[in-house]
């Protein structure tokens, strides 16, 4: 019979240019599978206190060309949006509310990307505006298209931002030192015991 001795450390004791290797090993090892639905749940809660009616929301964080958020909405109230659109180019006229019986919603329109552009703006299919209409109808359907726009990459942005802080060396150390892994003088992990 043999007696082997090792020597084990935990993340914290092993040397600094050992923790960087460590830490470039396990970088991408602690995004938590639920790490947006706080995001998508208040923004969800947002949008519908704006106006935005039964709002479904997607995203893609890939690196690819294709990524990006958006909503859909069944409905768009109006009168409760004007309220949300206080930039100065995008405020909503008393004729432009008189629309909102027209029953304007956002519906998806490529199913394959989730950008603020795979989304588009329609009216009922019962609505019918006179032909006089039109070209304001067309200039509102801009405004709103433009604030979802806006909307839509605001909330891109603080997904990213959250989705990227799971990646930072701080939060990586802190992952390694919670779950307590061990490991050889030279950084591979230890899965002995």
């Amino acid at each position: 019979m043999r007696i082997q001795t090792i020597e084990i450390y935990s993340f914290e004791e092993l040397e600094e240019a050992i923790q960087k290797k460590v830490l470039a090993s396990f970088r991408y090892n602690f995004l938590p599978s639920n790490w947006a639905t706080a995001i998508v749940g208040s923004w969800k809660s947002r949008l519908e206190a704006m106006g935005f009616q039964q709002v479904q929301i997607r995203f893609s964080i890939s690196s690819s060309q294709g990524d990006g958020a958006s909503f859909t909405a069944t409905g768009i109230d109006l009168p409760l949006l004007k309220d949300h659109m206080q930039e100065e180019h995008l405020r909503l006229s008393e004729k432009e509310l008189s629309w909102d019986g027209y029953g304007f919603f956002i519906k998806r329109i490529n199913h394959r990307y989730f950008h603020e552009k795979s989304v588009t703006i329609e009216m009922s299919e019962h609505a019918q505006p006179l032909p006089e209409e039109e070209k304001g109808i067309a200039l509102l359907t801009d405004k709103l298209f433009t604030k979802i726009h806006n909307l839509a990459i605001q909330l891109y942005t603080e997904l990213f931002q959250a989705y990227s802080s799971y990646f930072e060396d701080a939060y990586v150390c802190s992952e390694l030192v919670r779950t307590k892994m061990e490991f050889y003088k030279n950084g591979i992990l230890y899965i002995g015991r």
